[in-house]
């Protein structure tokens, strides 16, 4: 219905108009649709009719909400180059209910959070969270997929090559105080036997990097 104008209306105008208009007058050339311009008169009037008003529903009608955001699928490859061992990005700023996906390209490999629940790590995740643990990834192209529901900041690191500095960070929303963000120890003589729970030299500097990093983000 052009105009916003309903059939039903523009019918009972012309039953209207022809029960005013003498027989006389209506022509062959009266159409209906010259009630909705205002402009006819009888009498030197102009007749008016209430259906030359827009719809009102599509005046008043709202626009649908947008949809809700897709969450995103991030991925870290787990590298192996000669001497190095490292996350690549060790570092990611995502949002609540985001994935990311740890995948094998060369090495042997974990992603593990820093949690009491797997090797005595302290813990560096939020509280809220679950922590996690891949088992060893060995082939390449195996993967390990998490999606983060809690805002903060969480630590985890590669349980083969922790000593090594292979340790990355991921920010869920803004880097709130947390366990993440925690003061970390000195660096200690680490020339003696490795021990369960212990944070290594090249692991605590590359955790403060990383943190620090952590520290300036926004949102």
């Amino acid at each position: 219905h052009p105009g916003g104008v309903s059939r039903r209306c523009t019918d009972s105008l012309a039953g209207a108009w022809a029960s005013i208009l003498a027989p006389e007058q209506q022509t062959a050339e009266w159409q209906p649709q010259s009630l909705l311009t205002g402009g006819t008169k009888i009498g030197g009037r102009p007749l008016l009719f209430g259906c030359n008003q827009k719809d009102q529903s599509a005046q008043n009608s709202k626009p649908s909400s947008p949809a809700p955001t897709e969450p995103q699928v991030y991925t870290v490859q787990m590298v192996n180059d000669g001497d190095k061992d490292f996350f690549d990005p060790d570092r990611l700023h995502i949002q609540p209910g985001d994935y990311v996906k740890w995948i094998l390209k060369a090495g042997v490999h974990t992603t593990t959070s820093y949690h009491p629940k797997f090797f005595s790590k302290p813990l560096r995740i939020p509280e809220q969270a679950e922590p996690w643990h891949s088992g060893v990834l060995k082939d390449e192209g195996q993967s390990f997929e998490l999606q983060f529901h809690v805002e903060g900041v969480y630590n985890y690191y590669c349980t083969p090559h922790q000593s090594l500095g292979m340790v990355g960070v991921i920010v869920v929303g803004k880097p709130v105080d947390g366990p993440g963000l925690a003061p970390l120890p000195d660096v200690i003589d680490a020339s003696g036997p490795m021990m369960e729970g212990m944070l290594y030299p090249r692991e605590i500097t590359k955790l403060t990097e990383l943190i620090d990093w952590a520290k300036k983000l926004t949102s």
